[in-house]
């Protein structure tokens, strides 16, 4: 039985495209919902002037900024927020390992053919690294 739902967001798909499907799933189960988007850490451009800490501080503004804007398309949903910095798909099995969601619903923005073909997207890495179910919506 579905209890909780992750819904994880990026920069890519700040959009409302899969998160509407995810909110919805959840009514429809009467789910609790979580929302996530990992900023990431940064090795910086130390040449062109950006640092680390630059690029961190950033990353996490521009995160809370997205997760502000998916709460104001959905007023009145309740989610359970996370914040976290690193590298996306290893945030994501921590919040997976530690929240203990039983479903994570993720965008993918339809690429080229060859591009899929080569690709190591975050979504295949997810899929294959996570125990739980993914619900994967295409994004435009």
């Amino acid at each position: 039985m579905v209890k909780k739902i992750l819904i994880a967001v990026d920069d890519q798909a700040p959009d409302s495209c899969f998160v509407g499907k995810g909110i919805e799933l959840a009514n429809q189960l009467d789910a609790v919902i979580g929302l996530i988007d990992v900023a990431r850490l940064s090795i910086g451009f130390v040449e062109t002037g950006m640092y680390t800490v630059e690029l961190e501080d950033y990353d996490r503004k521009r995160a809370v900024k997205t997760v502000e804007e998916i709460k104001q398309q959905f007023p009145g949903i309740k989610f359970t927020e996370f914040e976290e910095v690193g590298e996306p798909v290893e945030e994501i099995n921590t919040i997976v390992n530690e929240w203990k969601p039983d479903l994570l619903v993720i965008g993918h923005h339809k690429h080229a053919l060859l591009q899929r073909m080569f690709d190591n997207s975050k979504e295949r890495r997810i899929i294959n690294t996570l125990n739980i179910p993914v619900m994967v919506v295409p994004c435009g």
